[in-house]
């Protein structure tokens, strides 16, 4: 069944997801704007580099596109093609289905037991939580459709997802694979994932309301807790009686749960609620059908359209154009840092339809990022409404990322604490949101905290500079060590004490850490080395002035924005 246009949906959500098809995917077909001024093909190259991989580009790289500009986009199609993309859109698809939280605590905390035993709490949980996002990833990178993510006749999974949901893995362990739930649920991409439901549980009186919620913000970008309507207080909502009645036949209750609750019976048969460190013995059968008419009240549907099992409802979500809006606007606010309402209808009219022709969403992707709109450095006239990003802030996983890829340090820790199911284990501190820094960063935890922060708070700034003094220090003595792998200290080394050579690594560094070309005895390198000269003069030690003027390099804001 192809839906053409479905009644419900609003005529301004139409008109965007409806435009002609025949719409180029070219950026260079965006509304031009002759009151933005551009960016460098540097500062260009580095924006569109963070923005789809999370890290730097490469001296070699910014040189190429320094003296041929026109190969930008020719870059940012191999950023798209590496690994680096796939953790952006993990990222990405978590502001929308809120589903990676805290890994070792309720409503993840899986249990280390039984085939599982032995195994770190963090671990089991941190695979668990990412599997519809890994589900979302191999579909884009692996160019197939974007509904896919609702159609997939499939779902992913590593050894620790496999155990705790009794998936058929014939990996390596930690390699995500292609495989199949065996226990007669209908297939459809996330929407069959046992952790989105788990996550999003329900109860005997929610009826799967909050689940069918969840689905439509994410997908459609219809959030039913968002509508003005008007409670009757005289409903009292402790009495079970009452509520049943007014969602039958109060006009206000109806107006919600006319769509809400057909659209929430299809979850019916996903296990409510239960507390994962309480399992026992793996597998977990997620899936009991036996339990869909105490979990539901309504028949199945979709906006007045009868419906059937999830498969069903994953076609109908895919051809309903609300999904391809909803995700076009959430890449578009995801890049620009904007939040949904916020994404301009021009915009939105544009790179709608370059995700209809074929669902592509690198396509999306490059028709946002290398968009004049995205590659500003700022507008020349003050107008509000229409604000260049003239600077991004790096989210807290990309700043782990980078921060990685430049010194080769990751900030972890290892919590050898027994939860009574289970040692804690490995903790990746910046990407982590109860016992690292993720929320602190910026970030969010996908329950208390469902929107990022875009601003460097005072926090941040603690944060950003533990990471930074920690990085240089682990870097600084690993490429004094080993050399031949050195990661900064390229053509010089951390003894290096004479003014010219520190010079010369000190220009080398500005370009590695913030895409600049500068000379050794510009003003930017000026200020560096008086910094490591005043290091050095105060401790006579060498290494340390490289490490303290490192560890300020990093905080700088050249390299928590782009």
């Amino acid at each position: 069944m192809r839906l053409k246009a479905l009644s419900v949906v609003p005529a301004v959500l139409v008109s965007a997801a409806c435009v002609s098809e025949s719409s180029s995917d070219d950026p260079a077909t965006a509304p031009v704007d002759d009151s933005v001024v551009p960016l460098s093909a540097t500062e260009s190259l580095l924006r569109v580099s963070m923005a789809i991989r999370g890290k730097r580009p490469s001296p070699a790289d910014l040189q190429s596109v320094e003296q041929h500009p026109e190969r930008l986009e020719q870059l940012a199609n191999g950023y798209l093609e590496s690994d680096d993309f796939g953790a952006t859109i993990r990222d990405l698809y978590n502001e929308a289905l809120q589903v990676r939280v805290a890994a070792s605590l309720f409503p993840a905390g899986f249990a280390a037991r039984d085939e599982l035993a032995g195994e770190d709490v963090q671990r089991i949980g941190v695979s668990v939580t990412e599997a519809p996002l890994r589900l979302i990833e191999h579909v884009i990178r692996e160019d197939r459709p974007l509904t896919e993510i609702v159609t997939a006749s499939y779902t992913l999974a590593d050894s620790y997802v496999a155990r705790v949901w009794g998936l058929e893995y014939d990996g390596s362990g930690e390699s995500w694979e292609v495989t199949h739930y065996a226990d007669g649920r209908a297939e459809a991409g996330i929407l069959s994932d046992s952790w989105l439901y788990t996550r999003h549980s329900s109860t005997f009186s929610n009826k799967n309301r909050g689940r069918a919620n969840a689905i439509s913000r994410a997908l459609l970008c219809h959030d039913y807790t968002q509508r003005s309507v008007e409670v009757d207080v005289t409903i009292d909502l402790a009495d079970p009686a009452q509520v049943s009645n007014a969602i039958a036949n109060n006009p206000t209750c109806v107006s919600c749960h006319q769509t809400l609750d057909p659209l929430a019976a299809h979850f019916a048969s996903f296990y409510p609620l239960f507390v994962p460190s309480f399992l026992d013995a793996y597998p977990f059968e997620g899936y009991a059908p036996e339990l869909e008419p105490l979990f539901s009240v309504k028949d199945p549907g979709y906006f007045g359209y009868p419906s059937g099992d999830v498969a069903y409802l994953g076609r109908l979500i895919s051809e309903d154009p609300r999904f391809s809006t909803c995700q076009a606007r959430r890449f578009y606010s995801y890049f620009h840092q904007v939040p949904l309402d916020a994404v301009p209808q021009a915009e939105l009219a544009r790179i709608v339809p370059v995700l209809t022709k074929g669902y592509d969403a690198k396509a999306l992707v490059r028709a946002i990022v290398l968009a004049p709109a995205f590659l500003a450095s700022h507008r020349t006239r003050d107008d509000a409404a229409a604000e260049a990003p003239t600077a991004l802030r790096a989210r807290p996983f990309q700043l782990a990322h980078t921060i990685a890829d430049l010194t080769g340090f990751r900030w972890q820790s290892t919590l050898p604490y027994d939860l009574g199911y289970g040692e804690i284990g490995r903790v990746d501190l910046m990407t982590d949101s109860l016992f690292g820094f993720e929320v602190i960063d910026g970030g969010i935890d996908s329950v208390n905290v469902t929107l990022p922060s875009h601003v460097q708070t005072a926090s941040a700034t603690i944060v950003t500079r533990a990471l930074s003094l920690r990085a240089a220090g682990a870097v600084v003595e690993a490429d004094a060590e080993f050399p031949a792998s050195a990661k900064l200290f390229l053509g010089f080394t951390p003894d290096t004490a004479d003014e010219p050579g520190v010079r010369a690594g000190l220009a080398a560094w500005h370009l590695r850490l913030f895409g600049q070309t500068v000379s050794a005895d510009s003003e930017p390198v000026n200020d560096a080395y008086a910094l490591f000269s005043s290091a050095r003069a105060e401790s006579g030690d060498v290494r340390r002035a490289w490490k303290l003027t490192l560890a300020a390099m990093l905080q700088h804001p050249r390299l928590t924005f782009y």
